[in-house]
């Protein structure tokens, strides 16, 4: 054994190659799937962590359901999202991580979702243009509205949240609600006309129907006349695990920067955010959004959409790299790059990007060489694995750096094949076709994503736990990173991942909200 041993230091030696590249550590080869959080918010993971982690924090049914209304609150707010397909529209774990916003029975139907993963039974409610939802406990419905802010209290007894029934057989529940004092605090914020919104008397230069400034509470009080039961919530699907391979890496910013994901009618509808904007100041997580302040069209608001960059690197040096890319066909390793193995023949490799935010654009840049009689080209496949691909770039003869922008064929869109169309995947492939003598001897993808920095963890004043999650050991070379501003000064803090379970402390000084920056995930190349 040590004969072989030191043959094999001997022929690494002589390749001019170290023992590390000879023989990587192997969990450096594999993907890991990760995912953070802190112990002072909701666990946005998925929808049963959503809705276990606000069953943990509150005692009683009560307090959980109003929990859930005062989160979905919180992470979205009304505007109208891009219906990737039916299923997809209904799905509370995707609204909330990766839009937050949406019409009124989207939003519904996502916090009856969430209170079912809390242990409640719970129905989504229709009345005459409107969508709600109810939660049964303590022997009764009640009913919530998250994206008007409405629910109200019974009189006598235990002064319960009433239900829609309750409501039908006596309007003033709800037209005397305010002046007898039986209603959260905000009560309707965004009802009442246009100078809610600082607008001059009578203008509509925001769609009326996208304010939800009619939802007063006659139209609650008329809208129980005819309400009815839209029956148990859908079922979601969505996670938020992120899978990263080497050289690759997923940051995600509390900020909106360029592209994002077209409302149904873009032509009508400004950038994604609260177009009530200046109402949030009258709601109690206020001061948690105050720090994002900012004007979007000339309009001031504190909630809007998140951007983020998704980016992979591949390694391009070993033949084992090979057999974890999507595809990979007469392709092997030469000259320091990829190239036909069998140069008669042309050659094919494939590279995915997938995540679980939707992308908006990016970009594909590199290196190739092409010599005489040979061909480089890339192509570029969207969201939906059965659609076609588009070519994208011919490296000319000789070949030299390239960047060609990915534009709005990465954006989601629901399957060609309909019976397809249960869930979108956020993916897209690039491919590169290589014939005679050429070589791609550099790659990098990125990706631009479009998130919801509502639904991230932010931190608070005083001391956050913070947990990097695995779901198989962390290979060495896996980092976590975020970063924030306590008043003028900037904060930052980054880790090695070591542990499926990694947690390690971030204490924010002051009493004042930080304005969190970004977080990053990266794997070394």
């Amino acid at each position: 054994m040590r004969f072989i041993a030191a043959a094999a230091v001997t022929a690494a030696l002589t390749a001019g190659c170290t023992m590390t590249d000879r023989m990587p550590d192997p969990s450096l080869r594999r993907p890991v799937e990760v995912y953070w959080t802190t112990d002072r918010v909701v666990d946005r993971l998925d929808i049963a962590r959503m809705g276990a982690s606000i069953r943990e924090r509150h005692g009683t049914d009560e307090e959980r359901a109003i929990a859930i209304w005062r989160y979905m609150r919180r992470t979205m707010y009304h505007y109208p999202m891009r219906n990737e397909n039916h299923a997809d529209q209904f799905d509370a774990a995707k609204l909330i991580n990766v839009y937050g916003y949406s019409y009124c029975t989207q939003q519904g139907i996502a916090a009856a979702a969430i209170a079912g993963a809390a242990g409640l039974e719970s129905r989504g409610i229709g009345v005459p243009g409107h969508g709600m939802y109810e939660v049964r406990y303590d022997g009764g419905w009640h009913a919530f509205c998250a994206i008007s802010g409405f629910f109200v209290r019974t009189r006598a007894g235990d002064r319960h949240i009433a239900s829609m029934q309750e409501i039908k057989d006596d309007p003033s529940l709800v037209l005397k609600a305010r002046e007898e004092k039986r209603v959260p605090d905000p009560f309707l914020p965004c009802a009442g006309g246009p100078e809610i919104l600082g607008e001059k008397e009578g203008t509509e230069e925001c769609p009326y129907a996208l304010t939800y400034r009619h939802y007063d509470e006659t139209f609650f009080a008329e809208g129980a006349k005819k309400w009815k039961s839209l029956g148990a919530p859908n079922p979601s699907r969505y996670s938020a695990w992120v899978t990263l391979r080497r050289g690759e890496s997923l940051r995600l910013d509390w900020d909106a920067s360029g592209a994002f994901v077209p409302p149904i009618a873009p032509d009508r509808f400004h950038p994604p955010r609260h177009l009530c904007g200046i109402k949030d100041e009258a709601n109690p997580f206020f001061p948690e959004v105050e720090p994002y302040g900012r004007k979007l069209d000339s309009r001031m608001t504190y909630r809007y959409y998140g951007s983020g960059t998704h980016a992979w690197k591949p390694p391009l040096r070993r033949e084992d790299d090979l057999a974890r890319l999507a595809r990979a066909e007469n392709v092997g390793v030469s000259r320091g790059g990829l190239a036909p193995a069998d140069p008669a023949k042309p050659a094919v490799v494939e590279f995915e990007m997938a995540g679980p935010y939707a992308y908006v654009g990016g970009a594909v840049s590199g290196r190739a060489r092409v010599g005489d009689g040979g061909s480089l080209r890339l192509f570029l496949q969207g969201t939906d694995p059965d659609g076609a691909w588009k070519e994208i770039h011919a490296a000319p003869r000789g070949g030299g750096e390239f960047r060609v922008k990915l534009g709005d064929a990465v954006l989601p869109v629901p399957p060609a094949d309909k019976k397809k169309r249960g869930f979108t995947r956020y993916r897209f492939r690039v491919r590169v076709e290589l014939s005679g003598d050429a070589a791609l001897t550099d790659l990098a993808l990125a990706g631009t994503v479009q998130h919801n920095w509502c639904a991230l963890p932010n931190l608070v004043p005083g001391r956050n736990e913070i947990e990097v999650r695995s779901k198989t050991v962390p290979p060495k070379d896996l980092a976590f990173e975020i970063a924030w501003r306590e008043g003028s000064r900037e904060r930052s803090l980054r880790r090695r991942v070591k542990r499926a379970g990694e947690k390690f402390a971030a204490v924010v000084g002051g009493k004042a909200m930080p304005r969190m920056r970004y977080v990053l995930m990266t794997r070394e190349p």
